[in-house]
């Protein structure tokens, strides 16, 4: 900033206006926000946590696992550095609605953090209360629920009531395959068409490299009927059901890639990791190469899509980083 003396000086020796212009100058770099950095990868699901908090965490459970320990955004900048992962979606997972908040503040700041996929119990008296309170931020681009016993009926109210408020904001429902399988995915796509619906982790599949179950293929087909449903090809490690030494080859998930690609196509594919879920069965930047491998075959248009150009759209991840 300059000082009062310089400014002085300066006008002294020069036209009001053009004072003017060199101060109103020094104003726009002195108060310009520091330029977003470009989005070339988007990991759409990982989890922050804290295990050294007071009141501890809900999940993970196990605290004799390489998952139990303090997970935070320096660590994510960590396992992400020299790969094109460059920003990230943070799916809540803790069932503590105020966890949400402690996100939001926690991210606060770092442009990395580009959105927050929060929880709100559905069946809360309160859930319109609560989904007001956080959309305000528009971080807060959605929710995956996780209380409900799995494959419960959300299409009961209030819960149908509380899907029909989330797509009335424009936000998004993540699905976990153990929460919400792909029948209960559709049939909530087929009761809400405006909103925008994710399988989470290869919709539940497990990824043993053998060619896909013909059955499951058609639940696929018929989820993907909606144009309001998505998926995530996240978990892939998980999914294998093989740790602590995962596969990472390419034609060990293929079965399943192209099922998924074959049923959703090129636009309502994104990736995920489920970091730091991913070091029980491998590196963050192995599982990262398998899914690029595979996408990258079909075009850098399609690789472009489904590292982060879908997400974008997706998750009105434009409006995000306003």
């Amino acid at each position: 900033m300059m000082s009062n003396n310089t400014c002085f000086a300066v006008a002294r020796g020069a036209s009001l206006a053009a004072f003017a212009s060199l101060l109103a100058f020094v104003l726009t770099a002195c108060c310009a926000e520091a330029p977003r950095r470009p989005i070339t990868g988007i990991d759409t699901h990982i989890h922050i946590y804290d295990t050294s908090r007071p009141e501890g965490v809900p999940w993970p459970r196990d605290k004799s696992s390489v998952i139990f320990r303090p997970v935070l955004p320096q660590h994510f900048h960590e396992v992400t550095a020299g790969t094109r992962v460059s920003h990230t979606v943070i799916v809540e997972a803790s069932d503590r609605v105020e966890d949400n908040q402690w996100l939001l503040d926690l991210t606060e700041g770092d442009d990395a953090f580009i959105a927050i996929v929060g929880n709100i119990e559905p069946f809360s008296p309160d859930f319109a209360e609560q989904l007001e309170r956080y959309s305000r931020d528009p971080r807060f681009v959605g929710l995956r629920f996780r209380r409900n016993p799995p494959r419960s009926d959300y299409l009961i109210e209030p819960a149908l009531s509380a899907l029909k408020l989330m797509a009335k904001k424009g936000l998004t429902l993540d699905c976990l395959a153990g929460q919400i399988n792909v029948e209960h995915a559709e049939r909530i796509a087929a009761a809400v068409p405006d909103l925008k619906i994710v399988l989470n982790h290869l919709a539940g599949y497990s990824a043993d490299g053998k060619p896909v179950d013909a059955e499951f293929i058609a639940k696929l087909k018929r989820a993907a009927e909606h144009p309001n449903m998505y998926c995530k090809v996240s978990g892939i490690f998980q999914q294998s059901r093989q740790r602590p030494n995962s596969p990472t080859t390419v034609d060990h998930y293929r079965p399943i890639f192209d099922a998924l690609y074959e049923a959703f196509g090129e636009d309502r594919l994104f990736y995920g990791s489920n970091w730091p879920v991913t070091d029980l069965g491998g590196s963050y930047a192995d599982q990262l190469r398998v899914i690029e491998d595979y996408f990258k075959a079909k075009g850098d248009d399609v690789l472009e899509k489904v590292m982060w150009k879908n997400a974008v759209r997706f998750y009105g991840l434009d409006k995000a980083r306003r």
